[in-house]
């Protein structure tokens, strides 16, 4: 008798079961809840630390362990390094047919950022073949990213800049989506940086809160003890 977990689906359409309930996303790490669901590790993780409920029925959990779903791990490793590679071989070929392709298989759980055995990624191939109309679109419609380098050290503006003959138009382009990824990441960091420190903050506040309230009790106490001692 088979099971649905079994072997790695055939179909073109990314299984509903490899995606993560909390993000909507394909999972990395999956990991079972104590409510018999499977969540990615991160996301599970990150909702437990401020309750204990489940995400799908918001009953009680019982405890908050994670354990490994390791067969469903497999199963979306084998699927992710398929379609990781026929991504790699449409960006390789310049995707011909346009971005509908390269942007079916992202929906399909493709990796943007994966990369081939020379270190490229998709962006690299394509900038190779100048389909610069799907570098953009994969940059600036699926995050893209032009801050990594392959395995002769160079980025994607480093390539562009080094080919002869090439469009200044090309490497402007790639300057300013570099630009703008440095950017949006210094602006994360900032943002993360403001929120650890407020965080700290009030959790400052709130021991000096706690610090008053018992210095005023130790007060209080010591007013009794006088009191007590009057009166005697």
């Amino acid at each position: 008798m088979s099971t649905p977990m079994a072997s790695a689906p055939e179909s073109s359409r990314m299984p509903d079961e490899y995606t993560c309930p909390i993000t909507h996303e394909m999972m990395r790490d999956p990991v079972f809840a104590a409510d018999g669901h499977t969540y990615e590790r991160a996301a599970i993780a990150t909702w437990l630390g401020t309750r204990q409920t489940s995400p799908l029925s918001n009953a009680r959990l019982p405890h908050k362990a994670l354990v490994p779903n390791r067969a469903l791990k497999t199963l979306i490793d084998k699927w992710r390094g398929r379609i990781d590679a026929e991504l790699l071989a449409l960006a390789a070929a310049g995707a011909p047919s346009g971005t509908a392709a390269l942007e079916a298989l992202l929906d399909r759980g493709a990796d943007v950022n994966t990369r081939d055995g020379e270190g490229r990624t998709p962006v690299m191939l394509l900038l190779q073949r100048d389909n610069i109309g799907a570098v953009r679109c994969l940059a600036r419609g699926h995050c893209a990213s032009l801050l990594i380098r392959n395995d002769a050290g160079l980025t994607a503006l480093d390539m562009a800049q080094a080919s002869s003959p090439r469009e200044p138009a090309v490497v402007t382009l790639l300057a300013r989506l570099e630009r703008e990824e440095r950017e949006k990441e210094k602006r994360d960091k900032d943002h993360e940086a403001n929120a650890r420190a407020e965080h700290n903050n009030g959790g400052g506040r709130g021991n000096a809160g706690n610090g008053i309230g018992g210095n005023g009790g130790n007060g209080g106490n010591g007013g009794n003890w006088l009191l007590n001692n009057l009166n005697n």
